[in-house]
């Protein structure tokens, strides 16, 4: 019985690795930053957020992260209700919930899901007469990882945020560039013994890129972008 069990965990685990090779998609859902608490508007400003594009040079816009389980490359991407959810979007998205957490009156320009240039962006904000355009651009944001022989129970996921947001008065055309760089290992369990090593990112990886990207690394990245704004927006 138990050699059947194992017989059978060994099966799905190279099942996983197959359908990881090509790409696993993650569930994203933000869990804004505790370091928000400590971060309040100075006054009500309408501040609404557009998607300015991605710029990380990735084949696909909803790709989170890459790596190796030993010599097996693997793949994530991102997906919300909707389906796949492009990168760009889901953190301009993000930011402007954070900015309602905090006091201001956010919200996201356009209907879809795809990057918005500068001058739709403002007309999008004039017309909704905000106060303020906060233009998000991603220059950098993937999850790595590398399933290592020698490290028992434990598995080193390194996560890097990289954003440059243009923050333009709708008022007066003044504009004032903001940039967050964020990057972090989370040592995540793992491996029971260093012979499942191979197996660790399809079984795991899902819940590393969601801490990641949802909780932890991006939300942390996206606080401070707002923590900046507040000093901004005056």
């Amino acid at each position: 019985m138990a050699r059947t069990s194992a017989s059978s965990l060994r099966c799905l685990g190279i099942a996983l690795v197959a359908v990881c090779a090509t790409g696993c998609a993650v569930h994203l859902r933000h869990v804004p930053s505790a370091d928000l608490n400590s971060v309040k508007a100075a006054r009500p400003a309408k501040i609404m957020v557009a998607d300015g594009g991605d710029a990380r040079g990735v084949s696909r816009p909803e790709e989170i992260g890459f790596g190796f389980s030993y010599w097996l490359p693997q793949r994530f991407t991102a997906e919300d209700d909707r389906g796949p959810l492009p990168v760009s979007h889901y953190i301009a998205r993000s930011l402007s919930e954070d900015l309602t957490r905090v006091g201001y009156d956010g919200s996201l320009a356009g209907q879809g899901r795809q990057p918005m240039l500068a001058e739709a962006a403002m007309a999008a904000a004039k017309k909704a007469g905000v106060d303020y355009l906060a233009i998000s651009k991603v220059n950098d944001a993937k999850t790595n990882f590398w399933g290592f022989l020698f490290i028992p129970f434990v598995e080193p996921v390194w996560t890097r945020v990289n954003l440059t947001i243009e923050l333009v008065d709708a008022k007066t055309s003044e504009k004032s560039i903001i940039r967050v760089n964020r990057k972090r290992t989370e040592w995540n369990f793992a491996k029971v013994t260093i012979f499942d090593a191979i197996f660790d990112a399809a079984l795991f990886g899902r819940m590393w890129h969601a801490r990641a990207w949802g909780r932890t690394v991006v939300s942390d990245a996206l606080a401070d972008a707002v923590q900046k704004i507040s000093v901004t927006v005056k």
